[in-house]
């Protein structure tokens, strides 16, 4: 099941405070199918685990939906994005 069809199961409003993802390696996976036009999370944390080029990756899909990456020296093996709209 995808995060998409999770949340609309389960009637999740639009606006979102917080998601983590840590799904040992479809991290990139859930975010790149993620509908970030009806779910607005306002933070998300998602594992990388220092691999460089998912890492990147990751970033890509945050930044292009809005969101800026915060906290990098605070979590070793995640990256936390706030959206742009929230005031930080």
């Amino acid at each position: 099941m995808s995060l998409n069809d999770l949340l609309q199961r389960h009637d999740a409003p639009g606006s979102i405070d917080y998601i983590s993802i840590d799904t040992e390696e479809s991290e990139l996976s859930i975010l790149g199918a993620f509908d970030f036009q009806t779910y607005k999370p306002s933070i998300v944390t998602v594992e990388h685990n220092f691999v460089d080029a998912k890492r990147g990756a990751i970033f890509e899909v945050m930044t292009r939906n809005g969101y800026k990456r915060h906290f990098e020296a605070l979590s070793m093996f995640d990256d936390w994005y706030v959206h742009q709209d929230i005031e930080f």
